[in-house]
């Protein structure tokens, strides 16, 4: 059954973004940004050093995106 097979690969947020490492790129979609990943991801800002996030046009500032030097 296809929807068992696709089930057994959706994982949560955080689990997402623990294959980032420091030094790594994150490229994010064009359209709606993924908060739920982008969130996750902010959790981790003290384990990761120099991740670079690249963004298409945001409908809404973002942290990330504003030059603020935590980021």
């Amino acid at each position: 059954e296809w929807r068992e097979r696709f089930a057994a690969k959706l994982v949560s947020p955080d689990a997402a973004v623990a294959a980032v490492e420091s030094g790594q790129l994150v490229r994010l979609p064009m359209g709606p940004v993924p908060a739920t990943l982008i969130a996750a991801l902010a959790r981790r800002a003290a384990t990761l050093r120099d991740v670079v996030v690249y963004q298409g046009s945001a409908r809404h500032p973002h942290p990330w995106s504003q030059g603020d030097p935590a980021w």
